[in-house]
């Protein structure tokens, strides 16, 4: 028991070596970095107020966006059912207009009919003298709507074939423009409401900066209790031990504090010897005194909580055996010969 007590102490006092080696150049690390994120976000900020539109303050935080998301749902469900309806009519058309011709050669000379009727009547009012002649051609003319692939009319003007963008925003095909409207509202909101922003990047680094120094710094303090004296103890260090018996569960938090269920039996106090430490300043019992435990060691290969007593009344002890209070001096007291005594004569 003593020889592997001795052994996992000394591993456990080089890991604690490591451990505060390893956490102070990690800490120093955050430290240096933490100017320039902090540099980093008020450039952000900067940034976000120059791009804020003038003359008005811009719609803030998620909800002007979610309101936005909201509205654009809709416009997606209007566009959808008046491109329903249209097709059902272009059916309804097409299925009466071959009806009528009879064949496809015939449907496709009517569905040319609309675009070269135009033509002949603006000619017709040409030859006739009518003044129809001095009226600007229509709209539709020189255009051919009923052009296209898959017999629908084509996505943009032939025109604006040049200008790509142009042609979106003045898209002859109903459901283009409204589409790339609503594809670059919907990229919009969802960079925004992702965390895509660039405050809310250089922010989420700043925090997380603070946050890990902050649980470092703590590892370090509570590591600073177990001293060169009691370094063997490091493996303490924001460890709770429980113990349950009849009645209660006993939970012994070092370096923080001790707890009998929500009962508090005492905060750390310090170490009084190589093997013992206390817990002050508990909860008070019914007309005093302030509840408080002491903390017995006794060597062993592992962490174990024994026993929990109570001595005196609100005076708490347990006894914990842990390789920390394995000493080598007790292994030359095991293996010295026992002292010889002379016994006493009548």
């Amino acid at each position: 028991m003593l020889q592997a007590g001795l052994k996992r102490k000394a591993e456990l006092e080089a890991k604690a070596k490591a451990d505060h080696q390893r956490w102070a150049a990690e800490l120093d690390r955050l430290n240096s970095a933490r100017p320039g994120l902090e540099a980093a976000l008020q450039r952000a900020k900067s940034g976000a107020e120059a791009e804020k539109p003038r003359g008005g303050a811009a719609a803030g935080g998620c909800a002007a966006e979610l309101r936005e998301l909201a509205v654009l749902r809709e416009t997606v469900r209007t566009q959808q059912e008046e491109m329903r309806l249209l097709r059902r009519d272009i059916d309804a058309l097409r299925k009466a207009l071959g009806k009528e011709g009879g064949a496809s050669t015939a449907a496709a000379d009517t569905e040319a009919a609309p675009v070269v009727s135009e033509y002949a009547k603006w000619m017709d009012g040409a030859g006739d003298g009518s003044g129809v002649a001095d009226q600007a051609p229509p709209e539709s003319a020189g255009k051919d709507e009923d052009e296209g692939e898959d017999g629908r009319p084509p996505p943009y003007r032939q025109e604006d074939a040049a200008d790509p963008e142009d042609a979106r925003a003045e898209a002859s095909d109903p459901a283009e423009g409204w589409l790339w409207s609503l594809r670059a509202g919907i990229g919009r909101i969802f960079t925004k409401l992702s965390g895509g922003s660039a405050v809310d990047q250089a922010q989420q680094k700043l925090d997380s900066n603070r946050h890990e120094a902050a649980e470092l710094t703590k590892k370090l303090e509570r590591l600073k209790h177990a001293d060169a004296d009691h370094s063997g103890f490091a493996s303490l260090a924001g460890t709770c031990l429980e113990k349950k018996d009849s009645q209660y569960t006993y939970e012994l938090c070092f370096f923080d504090s001790a707890n009998q269920g929500t009962v508090v039996l005492g905060q750390w106090s310090g170490w009084v010897g190589p093997r013992e430490a206390r817990f002050e300043g508990g909860d008070e019992c019914w007309g005093g005194p302030a509840r408080s435990l002491r903390v017995l060691f006794r060597c062993g290969s592992g962490e174990e909580v024994h026993e929990v007593t109570e001595p005196s009344r609100c005076s708490y002890e347990v006894h914990i055996s842990h390789p920390g209070a394995c000493d080598p001096g007790d292994e030359a007291a095991l293996l010295a010969p026992p002292v010889r005594r002379p016994r006493d004569e009548f």
